[in-house]
């Protein structure tokens, strides 16, 4: 006998009829290893990641695992030009077209 699972409709990706602006939607305070470019070279180290974006009126929502698919597609050494690629990477990718992106050290006790 072959069991028959309900599929689950995708919420998120389907048109909001409210016409809302959101804002801020994203993850904050994601500890995540990171390489870092140097002068010398890189060095490894934990970063502490806030990653936002502003969603059209259109748009009900969106799914925060992509943000953290973004962040595990990132192999460059965190610099300038790679948290710029970052940046349109995560825009491209949730279909949005203004985001932030602030990225820290936790403090090492």
């Amino acid at each position: 006998m072959d069991m028959v699972l309900p599929t689950l409709t995708d919420v998120q990706s389907s048109a909001d009829r409210r016409n809302v602006v959101i804002q801020r939607v994203g993850i904050k305070s994601v500890t995540h290893p990171m390489v870092v470019a140097t002068r010398g070279g890189t060095q490894p180290s934990v970063a502490l990641i806030d990653m936002y974006v502003r969603l059209p009126a259109e748009v009900k929502g969106t799914h925060m695992s992509r943000f953290l698919e973004v962040l595990n597609e990132m192999h460059a050494p965190l610099s300038v030009e790679s948290l710029r690629a970052l940046m349109a990477a995560m825009l491209r990718r949730l279909g949005a077209e203004a985001g932030f992106i602030e990225i820290g050290q936790p403090d090492f006790d």
